[in-house]
């Protein structure tokens, strides 16, 4: 309640004596001069001491928070758990300094989920169910998915039908998000590229400009892969004539090729989706053997990206120099040594369903376990 010998420390209405400059009080009980408290000189010892440990705990928890945060987010950026966004958001305060917990998503859902290939493309309901019936077929054979939806004996059954059917369906949105990103007019760039390096070689010989635009609309059309999982124009007269056989009466390969294109180009996303599902399900292309057979990722992508390669081993060959569609592909030879192996083309969408899983601490096991490393 103050000291006789200090007249001012009596007023209970003063603060540090009507003098802050000079002292304070930091408790509300005893005012000291500024320097003595700094150095803890004539403050009260279990103040002092109290303060001190306040002042220790703060910058410790501080520093371990931030050594926490950045060897996390060093680790799981290394090993390909976090992408170069989420290492952005993470030095936000966007990541949890406890290594068991998952980091926090930059969005709101997690990049690559279904939830975040459904918000991002704006899929519907309908489209995401077109999606998830191609994909159980393709692991269990064609017509599995609206049998088993539809028999009411499987009731007991639906929890893991829908949690396979989420999975397949899943695997299928990697695939198609890699070769479009749902862009139902995408064409192949690199295909493209090539065209117009052809068409700038042919200037300077009397061809006019417009002559060469049109030329290279042409090739482009007759070339180029075009839509959800890059339907060739090859592949699109084939899955188109059967329906529609007026559309290419009288017209020569590469004419009907042109139409192929230019009728995949005007398809709606859930015509694409019915031709996606008819170009896995097609005798004529040879793909309907592999129809309930695939059983991995890398079965999927091959079916779409190369056929042939449809069950091998990571490490086997799929195209080499002077194959058809190395031009086009070469870019995935990431070792340059002129083949590109089943591993080289299915590794981006491999990538993407380990970020899919959510970036997390695992052991070296794990991670040889799930980047597949042979």
């Amino acid at each position: 309640m103050g000291e006789q010998g200090t007249p001012p420390s009596l007023d209970r209405y003063l603060y540090a004596y009507s003098n802050p400059t000079v002292y304070t009080d930091i408790e509300g009980y005893y005012s000291v001069e500024g320097e003595e408290f700094r150095t803890g000189k004539g403050v009260p010892e279990n103040i002092a001491y109290e303060r001190k440990l306040a002042d220790e705990g703060n910058e410790r928890n501080l520093r371990e928070r931030e050594e926490a945060m950045h060897d996390t987010t060093k680790f799981l950026y290394q090993n390909s758990f976090i992408t170069a966004e989420d290492r952005t958001g993470a030095r936000n305060n966007r990541i949890t300094t406890n290594p068991s917990q998952n980091i926090q998503p930059r969005i709101r859902y997690q990049r690559y989920s279904v939830d975040w290939f459904r918000q991002r493309y704006g899929l519907t309901d309908a489209q995401w169910q077109a999606i998830k019936s191609i994909g159980y077929d393709l692991k269990y054979g064609k017509g599995a998915y609206e049998s088993t939806a539809n028999d009411s004996n499987m009731m007991y059954f639906q929890e893991q039908f829908n949690k396979e059917s989420t999975e397949t369906g899943h695997w299928l949105m990697f695939i198609i998000e890699s070769e479009s990103q749902f862009n139902t007019r995408s064409r192949n760039t690199a295909e493209i590229n090539i065209i117009r390096k052809e068409i700038r070689n042919t200037r300077g010989i009397g061809v006019s400009n417009d002559t060469l635009n049109d030329l290279k609309a042409k090739w482009i059309a007759q070339r180029a892969a075009i839509g959800l999982i890059q339907f060739m124009p090859s592949i699109g007269v084939t899955l188109l004539k059967k329906e529609h056989p007026e559309w290419f009466s009288g017209k020569d390969k590469w004419e009907q090729r042109e139409e192929a294109t230019n009728r995949i180009y005007n398809m709606s996303m859930d015509e694409q989706l019915c031709l996606t599902r008819k170009y896995f399900e097609s005798k004529e292309l040879g793909n309907a053997r592999y129809m309930g057979k695939a059983k991995n990722l890398s079965d999927f992508y091959s079916i779409v990206f190369y056929p042939a390669a449809f069950g091998k081993q990571d490490s086997d060959p799929a195209i080499s120099r002077g194959d058809i569609g190395w031009r086009a592909n070469q870019g995935l030879d990431t070792d340059k040594n002129g083949i590109i192996t089943v591993k080289e083309f299915t590794q981006s969408v491999w990538n993407k369903l380990i970020i899919s899983q959510g970036p997390r601490i695992i052991t070296e096991q794990q991670r040889h376990d799930i980047l597949r490393v042979k």
